[in-house]
This record gives structure tokens, C-alpha cells and sequence, in this order.
């Protein structure tokens, strides 16, 4: 706790709080329209991330205008794509809609903007910006914080620590979507597994993470997982490693190809094969979000409420019933109804950036680190292949996402400015 009450530790606890959020409100929140949610649970859970918000630039302001710590203008520039991308959905919302429909994408790109605010200005506070630190201070509670409030409340409060889903209990519940706590503890572990020292914590966090992600019941978290764990263990694992790695894959295969019926019937959570096929109805999503994009191919449909409106409507026409989908379940897709072409080239410049801030951090950072870092972004990535990361409201994967991606350009930044100093 110490870290949170020395200089600039204060903002890097309203960083963890909005990374975190409240609990709950990711549940319903993708689905609620603007007015709709007046008189249900969602009110609660709506006004809680209101006061949130509010709470954290109250203070904020208060301690940047008292405070010594200001913006540093290269921090600054490295965000800058991501500063015009939600600038851009706030002011096209402006223009796309009216009245209270307005209300949703300017509270949500305005909550974007804070929170960029917030951590580009703990960066600017950093002197040395050493991974070990920065993982320690952010990343851990970011990763711990969620599980922790998840399994604490299990006993107690079991009807808000998972839920059920056609007959199948699912860890997560109304805390927090399973999709996104299996999408956590799926990174949770690789930071067990490859940053903490070892011993029994370590054999028991990683313990704990693996039956948090199983028991979310989230096909996509298990399957990006299942694919990740070989690239680190081929990356950073010792020779008997190895081994038991590629021993352990090849039983993988074998149990799948003698119980391929069996695997099947589970995945498809009681709803048959074709649940499965189509992703619980992602591919006629994906259909629909194409048909709309052709439609408005340069502006989209404007941020969180355009996709909102126009996509239920489409998705229930193509898949013949009705379908009562709010986003488009991929990133890129959904930034094409979001902000059309714009919005999709400033998001590929922000992937590219992250790739190549990715590599070069190989040779700064110590191989485990890099191995983590790698993994943990493509868990994130590739979480954004079915769910939303950048493109809808403030949550874990792309909250992370654009941390990790600030403190790898400013890390590299310092290395670089260190050694023409030297």
C-alpha cells in the first residue's frame, strides 16, 4: 500500500480502480441502451461507474493542480492515436445523434480520455521505469483484484459469483462476465507462472487462476489459453519442460480426436453442435456487422449507441429470430461501426505500434519478462477477436492493453535517452 501514498502513487490507485472497475456493471452495461435502464439493476450498477468517474477526476483534479507531477510531452505523443481515436468518437457523436442518445458514447469517450489522463500522468511520475516495478504496482492488483473479489465471495454471496448458462454453472456471474474473468485468469496465470518466484504461492496461484478459467466455462478464454501455454513453454521452458510440454500436447490431441463427441456436447453448453459451429451465434453477428458496414462504410454508426441501434435489428434479420446482440463480438468490426475506415486505420496504427514496441523491448527486458509480455498481449488480442477490447467501454483487456503499451514505448524511450546520454 505504501506505493499508492508517494509521489504519483495516488494516480496509479485511480489507474487500478478504473482498470478493475466496479463489479457487476460489465454484465449489462454492453447491453442497456440510453434510457432503458431506469428501472432495473442496471441502475445501480450504471450510477456506481457514474460516481466512479466522478469520484476519481474530482480527485484527480484536485491532486493535479496541488500536485508537483506533470504531463510529459513525449508520454503524451506515444498516446496521441489513441487520444485522437476516442477525441474522434466523442465529437462524431455530436453530429450522429441527438438529444439523450447522446449521452452514452460522449460519457464513454470521456471515460477513455480520463483514464489515458490518468495513467499517461503516473507515467510521467515514474523516474525508473523498471518492469519489476511497474508489474508489481499494476499489473498484480490489476490481475489478483478480480479473482480475489470472485472466489472471497463464493460462499457468502453465491448467487452474484456465478450464475448459470442452459444448466452449466459458470464462475463469474453477475460480478463480473465470465468471457472476461476467464479472459483474467487466463493472464493471472501466465504472470504466475512466469513472474513469481517460486515456491508454494506460486503453485497455488497458478492452482487457483487455472480452476478460476476452467470453471468460467469461456470457450474463447480456454482455447486462446490452450494455444498460448506451448509458445511459453517452447520460449522459456527448461529441456525436461519441454518435454512434458510436448507430452502433454500430444495427449491433447489424442484425447480430442477419441472424444471429439463428447468435447463437443460440452462445448456446446446443451445447445447443440451448432452453437458451437457458430461461436453461440457470433458468426451471424459477424454477418450482420458486414451488411451495416457496407451501408455506412466512412463515418459507421458512431460510438457504443450506433452499433446499438442498428446491429439487434440486423443480426435478428440474418439469424431469423430475434437476437438481441449489442456489439459487434470483434474489435476491428466494431470499430468499422463505430468510426468507419477512420476508426479501423487508427486502430491497425495502434496494433502495429504495439507490435513493434513489442519488439523492441526484446533486448531490454529479461526473457521471462518478454515472454510474459508477449503472451499476455496476445491474450488480449485475441480476446478481441470475440469480445471488444478498444473498441466499446472501459474494461480489463483493452484498459491493459493501452498501459502495457505507454510503459513499453516509455520504457524504451528512457533506455534509448540513457544511453545517448552515456
Amino acid at each position: 500500500m505504501k506505493i499508492y501514498f508517494r509521489q504519483g502513487g495516488i494516480y496509479l490507485f485511480f489507474l487500478v480502480l478504473l482498470t478493475v472497475g466496479v463489479p457487476g456493471l460489465s454484465v449489462v452495461d454492453q447491453f442497456a441502451r440510453a434510457g432503458e435502464v431506469a428501472d432495473s439493476e442496471a441502475s445501480v450498477q450504471v450510477a456506481l461507474r457514474v460516481f466512479l468517474n466522478l469520484f476519481c477526476l474530482s480527485v484527480f483534479s484536485i491532486f493535479f493542480i496541488v500536485g508537483k507531477i506533470r504531463l510529459k510531452k513525449k508520454v503524451c505523443a506515444f498516446a496521441l492515436p489513441y487520444i485522437l481515436l476516442f477525441a474522434y468518437y466523442f465529437f462524431s457523436s455530436f453530429f450522429l445523434f441527438s438529444g439523450a442518445d447522446k449521452l452514452v458514447p460522449l460519457y464513454r469517450a470521456f471515460e477513455w480520455l480520463l483514464f489515458m489522463l490518468i495513467a499517461l500522468l503516473w507515467l510521467s511520475s515514474l523516474e525508473e521505469a523498471r518492469f519489476d516495478s511497474f508489474h508489481r504496482n499494476y499489473l498484480k492488483p490489476a490481475l489478483l483484484l478480480p479473482l480475489s473479489i470472485v472466489l472471497l465471495a463464493v460462499i457468502p454471496l453465491p448467487e452474484l459469483a456465478y450464475g448459470m448458462t442452459h444448466g452449466n454453472i459458470r464462475l463469474g456471474g453477475f460480478l463480473f462476465h465470465p468471457n472476461r474473468l476467464g479472459v483474467i485468469a487466463a493472464c493471472a496465470f501466465l504472470y504466475s507462472y512466469l513472474l513469481l518466484p517460486n515456491g508454494w504461492k506460486k503453485a497455488a496461484s497458478m492452482i487457483c487462476t487455472l480452476l478460476v478459467l476452467l470453471f468460467t466455462y469461456s470457450r474463447g478464454a480456454i482455447i486462446i489459453f490452450s494455444l498460448t501455454i506451448p509458445l511459453v513453454i517452447l520460449l522459456v521452458g527448461g529441456r525436461y519442460q519441454r518435454i512434458i510440454g510436448l507430452i502433454v500436447m500430444l495427449t491433447g490431441i489424442v484425447v480430442l480426436v477419441i472424444y471429439s463427441d463428447e468435447i463437443v456436447s460440452l462445448m456446446s453448453r446443451g445447445q447443440g453442435v451448432s452453437n458451437v459451429t457458430s461461436g453461440s451465434g457470433r458468426s451471424e453477428i459477424w454477418k450482420a456487422s458486414f451488411d451495416l458496414i457496407k451501408e455506412s462504410p466512412i463515418l459507421g454508426y458512431g460510438f457504443i449507441n450506433g452499433s446499438k441501434f442498428a446491429l439487434p435489428d440486423a443480426v435478428s434479420w440474418t439469424a431469423g429470430f430475434e437476437f438481441p446482440a449489442a456489439h459487434a463480438h470483434n474489435d476491428l468490426l466494431q470499430s468499422l461501426l463505430n468510426g468507419g475506415v477512420i476508426a479501423l486505420v487508427v486502430t491497425l496504427f495502434i496494433y502495429g505500434s504495439l507490435g513493434f514496441s513489442l519488439v523492441k523491448a526484446r533486448h531490454l527486458l529479461s526473457r521471462r519478462e518478454h515472454v510474459f509480455v508477449v503472451a499476455l498481449v496476445i491474450q488480449l488480442l485475441f480476446s478481441g477477436l470475440t469480445e471488444l477490447s478498444l473498441q466499446g467501454v472501459l474494461v480489463f483487456p483493452g484498459a491493459v492493453l493501452f498501459v502495457i503499451h505507454m510503459y513499453l514505448l516509455t520504457y524504451i524511450n528512457s533506455k534509448k535517452s540513457r544511453s545517448l546520454n552515456a
